[in-house]
């Protein structure tokens, strides 16, 4: 299998070695400016054009930094000049002499543009999928720092928290291991229990986020069923060069520090971040002074790399990220006639990640985008014990109480997209994902799994109004069999300001190295893997009704969507010898959930308002054998307001968000069913940002948790057929932020 791997590496290395040396050779040059309304230099706008002489070879350049471009002929050539958020311009080159062309804006909200899922970067507006996005200025007046702060707010998505494992989220009514997170088009890796920790997922170099709810598992694979999370990373700047600082304050005991500069010489673009958030820990009886700590203190170092190089038709990105986490987890000192010591756990996260990124632009308006990386993700666990009078520790000899896990996954991903603006469009792809983990809970030293898989989508423009996205993707998989995943997506345009989306997706979660090859025994645990799992599979149905009107000073979006999942061989943890209280992972589950939603958002010249309500219904699966309602529902409220201030370069905002009481039903050790809970809350918060010195320094101070919101009550299964009931702690009270942003630019 290593061979194996080392030859695939090999043979995509030759082949982006062979583009990087894609060139053209020219017999003449015209010269080409392109600026935009204001003349700034527009960089990356893509020029195609036709030179007279040359009947079916069409060529293609892209500006540089200054807006310039060269084209390789000195005759008479047809062209079009392309770049998103303009509108396109056509016209005939007649003379050899320097041309300067001024694109005019397009009238769509530049804010709105996407990726996720795309064949071309576009516009919400125009995308077959339904897609949400959270844009810088929206995280700034948040005081969002992780994707945890961002996601609080938004509907269909529900978090919990756990002092240890972090946060963890669940989108339309499925929880996160259904959930794919991306970072410009690369996986995270490194779930806990099936669940990415978002808190540890950082903004501080994100430029929005795209929020795609249904599957996408034909583009995206494996953890897709119940949608993906993108985050686009801030582009390079124009400039020749930039520095931005940024610090963050809050008064329950967080210091954040980062910084990002970037240089441009030439061809060459450079940026560079790094950062440390650190959070001392928190309780409600803070004065008590106790080492125990509710919210556990976390210390964060963070830091990314960046190198661009643009050839005349292709450009190539280099990207390294590094995020390392401390948790400690400080326990009630123990006290004796002759010591005084402390029990504290150390729970130390790394990930790593390197990419490199190719796009390569074709004479027939084709492109290739190609994604190698390499993600590493380790978790360790140690115990101490620690003398409080002398101040020093040492690992406790309990083997159990420490423990390192390791995942790694390399990741190959190309796609050939077409772009000839006709009724007919594809997109061809290839996803390799191989996958190893590493620990003393798996059970062999190192476990792997090699993914597989091609994947077409075609893009059928049936009439002007009408478009057409159907998809499919084939899998091959070295520890299971995988399924063949279909889709196919529409969009109709009834009128200019009404349009209709509507979906049928399958989507499916490959068992985890986890479920398939655990290994946990002890005195209190018997779990163990199993090695032959299938894949989850669903089956998803989308369907909106979208309406956009622009009125002299009105601006109005409204949305009414529906969907409904169906999950079948869902993976559960089950007994499978009673004897030996034997649990393993088995495919014994289906599982349901259906929602509605109305979002609307208004803009009236300055005050922007956002108004959404959102129900989802939860399959009770007791109800196959217990008298039971089949579905338990859920209701969520939206509200939020801006109000832009323009002569003092202000924004006020307003940020609330009502999660209602989430009803299931459980047995207990008497195999008795009784009713489970998690009680309502509302999360508000407000800010207000002021900006100065021509925007170079920007100030937001805001209060978080208005409400005063700290534990919830619940009663949910705590274990295998057992009652937990008490409160869980969802926030840490009421408290104050400040945020202030330096930008230095030339």
């Amino acid at each position: 299998m290593l061979s194996d791997l080392r030859s695939l590496i090999f043979i995509i290395v030759v082949i982006c070695a062979a583009m990087l040396a894609f060139t053209h050779k020219a017999s003449g040059q015209q010269h080409i400016l392109v600026l935009s309304p204001k003349g700034e230099p527009i960089e990356d706008a893509v020029i195609f054009y036709q030179p007279q002489a040359i009947k079916k070879l069409q060529k293609v350049a892209i500006t540089d930094a200054s807006g310039k471009a060269i084209l390789a002929t000195n005759t008479t050539a047809a062209l079009q000049i392309n770049k998103v958020g303009f509108v396109c311009i056509y016209d005939t080159l007649t003379t050899n002499q320097p041309k300067t062309y001024t694109l005019t804006i397009n009238k769509t909200n530049l804010k709105d543009l996407v990726v996720t899922g795309q064949f071309e970067t576009g516009t919400t507006d125009k995308s077959v999928y339904k897609i949400k996005v959270i844009d810088r200025q929206r995280i700034e007046q948040q005081g969002a720092v992780n994707l945890k702060d961002v996601l609080s707010n938004e509907l269909n998505i529900r978090l919990s928290q756990d002092g240890v494992l972090g946060t963890q989220m669940s989108m339309m009514g499925l929880g996160g291991q259904n959930v794919k997170i991306l970072i410009d088009g690369v996986p995270v890796i490194g779930r806990m229990d099936g669940n990415i920790d978002i808190s540890q997922i950082n903004l501080n170099n994100i430029e929005r986020i795209e929020v795609v709810e249904g599957p996408m598992s034909v583009i995206y694979g494996t953890d897709a069923l119940g949608g993906v999370i993108n985050l686009i990373s801030k582009k390079p700047q124009a400039k020749q060069y930039n520095l931005n600082v940024n610090t963050y304050y809050e008064t329950v005991g967080t210091y954040n520090i980062d910084a990002n500069t970037g240089f441009r010489y030439k061809a060459w673009q450079l940026a560079a971040s790094g950062g440390r958030n650190f959070f001392d820990g928190y309780s409600a009886n803070e004065s008590e002074k106790i080492r125990w700590k509710q919210w556990k203190p976390r210390e964060q170092y963070f830091g990314e790399l960046s190198v661009n190089y643009k050839f005349k038709t292709h450009s190539h990105r280099f990207n390294a990220r590094y995020f390392n986490e401390k948790i400690t987890a400080r326990n009630n000192p123990t006290i004796t006639p002759y010591s005084i010591s402390g029990f504290d756990d150390y729970f130390k996260t790394t990930r790593i990640n390197l990419a490199v990124y190719s796009d390569i632009y074709f004479k027939n308006k084709a492109t290739l985008n190609l994604i190698n990386s390499y993600a590493l993700f380790g978790r360790t666990k140690n115990a101490y014990i620690k003398n409080l009078v002398t101040g020093t520790e040492q690992l406790t000899p309990n083997s159990e109480d420490h423990d390192t896990t390791t995942f790694d996954l390399v990741t190959l991903r190309g796609t050939y997209t077409t772009k000839t603006q006709k009724k007919f469009n594809s997109q061809l792809g290839y996803d390799v994902n191989l996958e190893n983990g590493s620990g003393k809970r798996l059970a062999n030293a190192s476990n792997f799994i090699g993914d597989y898989a091609v994947f077409y989508i075609a893009d059928l423009k049936a009439t002007s109004r009408l478009n057409l996205r159907p998809g499919i993707r084939f899998i091959y998989n070295t520890s299971y069999g995988a399924p063949i995943i279909p889709s196919v997506n529409l969009k109709y345009d009834v009128t200019e300001d009404i349009s209709i989306r509507a979906s049928y997706a399958q989507g499916f979660r490959a068992p985890s190295l986890k479920e398939l090859s655990l290994f946990f025994v002890d005195v209190n645990h018997n779990i163990k893997g199993n090695t032959n799992l299938k894949a989850e599979t669903s089956n998803n149905y989308n369907l909106s009704f979208n309406y956009k009107k622009q009125y002299t000073t009105w601006l109005v979006k409204s949305e009414l969507s529906g969907f409904y999942n169906a999950i079948n061989d869902l993976i559960s943890l089950a007994v499978v010898d009673a004897s030996t209280q034997t649990y393993s992972y088995v495919n014994i589950d289906t599982y349901r959930t259906f929602g509605l939603n109305f979002n609307n958002d208004i803009q009236y010249k300055l005050l922007k308002l956002t108004l959404g309500y959102g129900r989802i219904a939860r399959y009770n699966q007791l109800s196959k054998t217990e008298a039971l309602n089949e579905y338990s529902y859920a209701n969520e409220y939206r509200a939020n307001v801006t109000y832009s201030i323009k002569r003092a370069r202000t924004d006020v905002n307003l940020f609330y968000k009502y999660n209602g009481r989430l009803p299931g039903f459980a047995l207990n050790a008497n195999n008795q069913v009784y009713q489970t809970f998690v009680e309502a809350y509302s999360m508000m918060d407000a800010s207000v940002t002021k900006s100065f010195y021509k925007n170079r320094v920007k100030l937001t101070v805001g209060v978080k948790n208005l409400l005063n919101v700290t534990n919830i009550s619940f009663n949910t299964t705590s274990s295998a057929h057992s009652a937990g009931a008490g409160s869980m702690p969802m926030a840490m009270g009421r408290f104050m932020f400040t945020s202030l942003r330096i930008n230095l630019e030339k």
